[in-house]
């Protein structure tokens, strides 16, 4: 079993942090992920940033809104957390998108950690009962 000290999690949907406490009880829920304010060094050891922002304003089943989109803006919410608290590693999940918006993504990620990430896109099917096609960007 992996030890770890803090394990944060920022979550709205009530089932979700009843999931969480449940398998993790020491989980520290920090809530709207908007109101988290990443550059006061409270997560400086942190070491394992994860992320996945809603997909509905990058999928092509949805309105294919983007990052016009409230939700597509959280995203940003990633890329300032990778700016402030550096960590070892990190890993984003999303839906596979436009190649606009994956640049977009790739080039936001890489003005903070430089070249030193992949992108994989994997259809969900392989592990699970679900035919998504995910995007993940880890280092």
């Amino acid at each position: 079993m992996i030890k770890y000290n803090n394990y944060y999690a920022s979550e709205l949907d009530k089932h979700a942090i009843a999931i969480t406490q449940y398998q993790h009880p020491n989980t520290i829920q920090l809530g709207d992920v908007n109101n988290i304010d990443v550059f006061n060094n409270r997560y400086s050891d942190v070491d394992l940033l994860l992320a996945g922002s809603p997909c509905t304003s990058f999928s092509v089943a949805g309105k294919r809104d983007g990052f016009k989109a409230e939700s597509g803006q959280l995203f940003f919410k990633f890329v300032n957390a990778l700016k402030a608290i550096r960590p070892k590693y990190f890993l984003l999940e999303n839906v596979k998108m436009s190649d606009k918006n994956k640049n977009i993504m790739v080039n936001a990620i890489r003005e903070v950690v430089g070249n030193t990430f992949d992108v994989h896109i994997v259809n969900s099917a392989l592990k699970s009962g679900q035919n998504r096609v995910r995007m993940y960007i880890t280092n």
